[in-house]
């Protein structure tokens, strides 16, 4: 599993003129900009037709594990995020080759960087 640069979607958030999604998080880039690259990814998989569906997925969960963990040290708990946390957790059901200890360490990893 090879996680795809967050400066390569930034990029692609340019293109596709999503800047304005920033507005809410501005005081922290490291919160906005991993959930520009989540909305991105999620949004706008178009863009990386190069990229399998699962690689998709694990880096929707990478980028959202990373927003909602820089979210909560920055403003607190939220239950919303953690509801769609939940959500985007159980869409790892529809691909038949997850790897659920992948998803663990990808967890972990977005936690530490």
């Amino acid at each position: 599993m090879i996680i795809i640069e967050q400066s390569i979607i930034l990029n692609i958030s340019k293109e596709l003129d999503l800047d304005d999604l920033k507005t809410d998080f501005i005081k922290s880039p490291l919160v906005s900009d991993a959930y520009l690259c989540y909305n991105v990814l999620t949004y706008h998989s178009e863009k990386f037709l190069h990229v399998p569906p699962l690689e998709i997925y694990y880096n929707r969960y990478y980028y959202f594990t990373r927003f909602l963990y820089f979210h909560t040290k920055e403003f607190g708990y939220d239950s919303g995020l953690e509801q769609m946390e939940f959500k985007v957790i159980n869409e790892a059901e529809t691909f038949l080759e997850i790897n659920w200890s992948e998803l663990e360490n990808i967890s972990n990893k977005a936690k530490t960087e």
